[in-house]
């Protein structure tokens, strides 16, 4: 049967959704489930196509693994993590405030010449867990994209090549 990839298991644990008894499998081949609203004041219907030949998601990649701006992606190094780690005991014995409530935190060996890198839209060796962030960023926002029909894109290169040859005898 399915199961549900880390990026899903990892949104379903922060709406308190449990696989599979909360999930259901409709006839179009979509997972269906219900969640609260963004105010917390009703159940919405959420759908979620299954990936099929030629119906498969794409990951809305929004920044390089790399960037530092307000869309990219905060990563640490191990030292980081401990920093966090000790920053997190301190308030939690406080109370003040707690820097990983509310949080996802994706961990992975991504080192050289051992790790999680592979291929993905940004470059040929880039660390796999940026995959499973993005797919998580893309069921946040209900923002995953999907593939044009072939025929428009036919359609579209065939309209560029006539206004390109169009172009050449003004």
């Amino acid at each position: 049967g399915w199961e549900p990839s880390l990026a899903l298991a990892a949104y379903f644990k922060l709406k308190d959704i449990q696989w599979p008894k909360d999930v259901t499998f409709s006839k179009d081949h979509a997972l269906q489930w219900q969640e609260l609203s963004a105010d917390g004041s009703k159940l919405i219907p959420r759908k979620l196509k299954l990936p099929s030949a030629g119906n498969s998601p794409l990951l809305n990649f929004r920044s390089a693994w790399s960037s530092t701006g307000p869309a990219a992606f905060k990563h640490l190094r191990m030292s980081g993590l401990h920093d966090l780690h000790k920053l997190n005991l301190q308030t939690r014995a406080s109370g003040s405030m707690k820097p990983l409530e509310g949080k996802i935190l994706f961990v992975s060996y991504v080192t050289s010449g051992v790790g999680d890198f592979g291929v993905t839209a940004l470059g040929s060796h880039q660390p796999l867990v940026q995959l499973h962030s993005m797919a998580f960023n893309d069921l946040l926002q209900n923002s995953s994209l999907r593939r044009t029909p072939r025929w428009l894109d036919a359609l579209i290169l065939a309209s560029v090549i006539l206004m390109g040859w169009g172009a050449g005898f003004t």
